[in-house]
């Protein structure tokens, strides 16, 4: 179905038509790679706690407006103070978002790529014989 939604907008943009527009929800459900982020508040975050749901919201419009998709965000206890799990087009975005993200000064976050069974079989399945 994407294919042929972008087949006909290259056709109608190629014919001077820019009025087609493909939504990120068609885009969102094909090669999305998976992020987990690892947050800690920083001393300015702690200061201003009660405003956490509302900076929250904030870096999730900013996510959107990319074009990621937050399917977890979780505050938690212990050695962390959150995580925040979604889906990005490319590490590129992904990374945009995270820089976004700390330079409010409210949080220090680490991501790392996450892949589901089916990707971990796959790349599992490149290594050479010989490996341990």
């Amino acid at each position: 179905r994407l294919a042929a939604e972008v087949g006909v907008a290259h056709r109608m943009r190629a014919e001077g038509d820019e009025s087609f527009h493909i939504p990120f929800s068609s885009l969102r459900s094909h090669n999305m790679a998976t992020y987990i982020t690892a947050i800690r508040l920083t001393d300015q975050g702690m200061k201003d706690i009660k405003s956490t749901c509302n900076r929250s919201e904030q870096f999730k419009k900013m996510a959107s407006d990319l074009g990621i998709q937050i399917t977890g965000l979780y505050w938690t206890t212990g050695s962390l103070d959150g995580i925040l799990i979604y889906d990005a087009a490319n590490d590129e975005t992904a990374t945009a978002a995270m820089l976004c993200l700390g330079s409010s000064g409210g949080v220090h976050s680490v991501a790392s790529r996450a892949y589901d069974s089916a990707v971990i079989a796959a790349i599992l399945g490149k290594i050479p014989w010989g490996c341990s």
